[in-house]
């Protein structure tokens, strides 16, 4: 008698367990009036994390190894297993090396890229990762919006490449720089893009630059951030996506004289971990 009252008890405090677990995810994936976005500590590299106030997600880039789904689990509702929307800026191993790990523990809906190559073993396993996973594969040009957030009008406005074929450019110039939207508010994401291509883009977008927050180019290298473009672009915070002593250097006493000469603060993963910047339309916060 004593044993089947305690079969049922456990198979009630299960059953209490399961209900609350949906409960749990139901209400996590309602619409809210936040946009989140995580630029993750992955070490040396870049990954940053999108989720829309619909729950919709992109994520751009992810970093160079494995740290990119630890990096994920923290930020992500528990039990999400899919992204609808991953974006490889260009096929360095700093911010593709992580994908392949991505694509196996997640369903992910689309892929984009720029369409620069390379011989890299990752570059390769990631190509073949895409093909086994039959992920459409779309090349990623100016003039695209990615709406992550119909609704409440989100959206990634690539601004560069705008050129038919970057197959055979070095993998830096074809970087994807694009403009994170929602409402009043924006973000800059600008991958490895070097000065050459930011002036090109204050040649031919300097009406639409203006942002609150502006990833600095190449984790900070001197090879990225002009001033011109600083001033184009004229954040109310830089983020830095760099290793904590890695070997390049980065940032560069350069770029953070730059900022610091424009009265630019700017938070780095090196130093906070992961930074979560949370939009409402009208103002974000970052912490």
């Amino acid at each position: 008698m004593f044993k089947r009252v305690e079969k049922k008890y456990i198979a009630f405090l299960v059953l209490i367990i399961f209900v609350m677990g949906i409960l749990y995810l139901y209400f996590i994936n309602q619409r809210t009036n936040i946009m989140k976005v995580a630029f993750l500590d992955v070490g040396q590299g870049d990954s940053i994390f999108i989720q829309a106030p619909n729950g919709a997600q992109m994520l751009v880039d992810g970093g160079r190894g494995s740290r990119v789904i630890s990096a994920l689990g923290k930020v992500m509702p528990f039990g999400d297993r899919s992204i609808d929307v991953v974006i490889g800026t260009h096929p360095d191993a700093d911010h593709i090396g992580g994908l392949v790990d991505v694509f196996n523990m997640y369903e992910v809906d689309n892929f984009i890229e720029p369409g620069a190559t390379s011989k890299s073993k990752i570059y390769k396993t990631l190509e073949g990762k895409i093909e086994e996973k039959k992920i459409p594969h779309i090349l990623g040009r100016a003039g695209m919006k990615i709406y992550l957030d119909k609704e409440s009008n989100v959206y990634f406005d690539i601004l560069y490449p705008d050129v038919v074929d970057v197959s055979r450019w070095e993998t830096n110039d074809a970087s994807i720089v694009g403009k994170l939207v929602y409402g009043n508010t924006s973000i800059m994401l600008t991958a490895d893009s070097p000065t050459n291509k930011e002036n090109y883009l204050i040649y031919k977008n300097s009406k639409i630059l203006d942002v609150d927050i502006l990833k600095l180019g190449h984790h900070g290298s001197r090879t990225s951030s002009s001033v011109q473009f600083l001033k184009a672009t004229s954040p109310q915070l830089a983020i830095i996506s760099a290793g904590l002593n890695n070997s390049y250097g980065h940032p560069h006493k350069e770029v953070l004289d730059n900022i610091g000469n424009l009265d630019i603060p700017y938070m780095a993963t090196y130093d906070k971990g992961t930074i979560v910047c949370q939009s409402n339309a009208v103002k974000i916060i970052c912490k």
